[in-house]
């Protein structure tokens, strides 16, 4: 089905009526269902309370209009108020909805953060205990109407998700994007709760997001809940701890990388650095300890499950190589960036890069690996000093560890 097959079967279905609350972008979702045939079926309400005043005025005052609290307050309001002027009259058989965003979409100048939360308070029969789907979404669209549509298509889908299909939380995901793709949209947090949306937890969701291609990455805070990128790593120096999930970082490394850093930054204690303990569930390179293949869904959430048990934020990607992953951090901080990783995993990387069909070959690979103020610290078994590697790599590893972008931990 196509999103206007998926909205003209929520409208004709007689059972969901709701509102629709959207600010930001535009009323993309609402304007799908008032163009698909139907809509008196299906729209009780739309509203976009776009000044910050009518905003606080209805919704109470925010410290930030993006944001999760946003989100909760706007569906708390409009299905209280759903609620109490229509279940009298059409709760007896309805299955009431509120649909919700908060968006900040491109600005005319190009320069603010394009992200955003959208939401569904949802009865999954009538009179039933409501059920909360929300979502953090990054928007990759290099165009304002780009991202207006893809929130408007990705609304429609989240409503056929919860109306349509069935299963746990993570079994709804994979029609969330139909009619998009990563590169227009990206779903980095989901959380579900309610009697019939099951949530097993933030690994599970994070896992079944970064697998199901979703999200380039997730991450974990140190509340064990799923948090959006950018508030983990916004304008943060950042230490990356990159393992496996059956070759964990050792705890020592990280502790002498992250003493090293701050030695390099003077001792500074703003902004303090950020240990980003990462795992890839795509095929890494292979080290001689480890066959390189991508580990198993039980595998990542033990993973997941033991780096918890510390105090630093965890994060799943799907960058099998470390520079993919420098280009993704940079999206939100321009601080330091040191990459701790282990002495044979880093040979194994070196010895792959120029094999990734980059059309600027191991060049173009190290470039983008160790970008502006990018350092990897070398650890463990062996020695960085005493890596030999085939010519011309050889000579290139030689001018990285003498100019310090490679720099032994001894």
């Amino acid at each position: 089905m196509n999103t206007h097959e998926r909205t003209l079967a929520i409208n004709l279905d007689r059972t969901t009526f709701g509102t629709f609350a959207e600010i930001g972008a535009g009323q993309e979702v609402a304007r799908w269902f008032l163009q698909a045939g139907g809509a008196s079926g299906t729209v009780a309400k739309t509203i976009s309370a776009y000044d910050m005043t009518f905003s606080d005025a209805i919704y109470g005052k925010a410290g930030r209009y993006v944001s999760r609290d946003r989100l909760i307050a706007m569906l708390d309001h409009e299905y209280t108020l759903l609620v109490e002027r229509l279940d009298a009259t059409r709760g007896a058989d309805t299955r009431f909805f509120v649909f919700a965003d908060t968006v900040s979409a491109r600005n005319f100048a190009g320069t603010n953060e394009c992200h955003g939360w959208m939401g569904l308070r949802f009865q999954a029969r009538p009179r039933g205990t409501p059920n909360d789907i929300l979502l953090h979404v990054n928007m990759r669209d290099t165009a304002n109407l780009g991202q207006q549509q893809a929130l408007g298509i990705l609304g429609v889908n989240l409503l056929y998700a919860a109306f349509q299909k069935q299963g746990s939380a993570a079994e709804r995901l994979a029609d969330l994007l139909a009619d998009l793709s990563l590169d227009r949209i990206e779903i980095d947090v989901l959380e579900a709760r309610g009697p019939d949306v099951h949530d097993p937890g933030p690994g599970v969701i994070g896992l079944a997001l970064v697998r199901g291609g979703l999200a380039q990455a997730v991450t974990v805070g140190d509340d064990s809940r799923l948090r959006p990128p950018s508030e983990v790593l916004r304008k943060r120096p950042i230490l990356v701890e990159r393992a496996t999930a059956r070759r964990d970082a050792a705890g020592e490394a990280t502790a002498a990388a992250l003493a090293r850093f701050q030695e390099e930054r003077g001792g500074a204690a703003e902004p303090a650095p950020l240990v980003l303990r990462e795992l890839s569930v795509a095929t890494i390179p292979a080290a001689a300890s480890d066959d390189g293949r991508a580990p198993t869904d039980n595998e990542v959430l033990g993973w997941v499950g033991r780096r918890l048990a510390g105090s630093d934020p965890v994060a799943l990607t799907r960058y099998g190589q470390p520079f993919a992953l420098t280009a993704y951090l940079r999206r939100y901080t321009q601080e330091p960036i040191r990459f701790v990783l282990p002495v044979p995993i880093l040979t194994a990387i070196l010895l792959t890069v120029a094999k990734e069909g980059l059309e600027g070959g191991l060049l173009e690979g190290l470039g983008r690996l160790l970008a502006a103020n990018v350092k990897i610290y070398a650890a463990g078994a062996g020695s960085a000093d005493a890596i030999r590697l085939p010519k011309p790599l050889g000579h290139l590893y030689t001018y990285l560890l003498e100019a310090g972008w490679i720099v032994p931990l001894g």
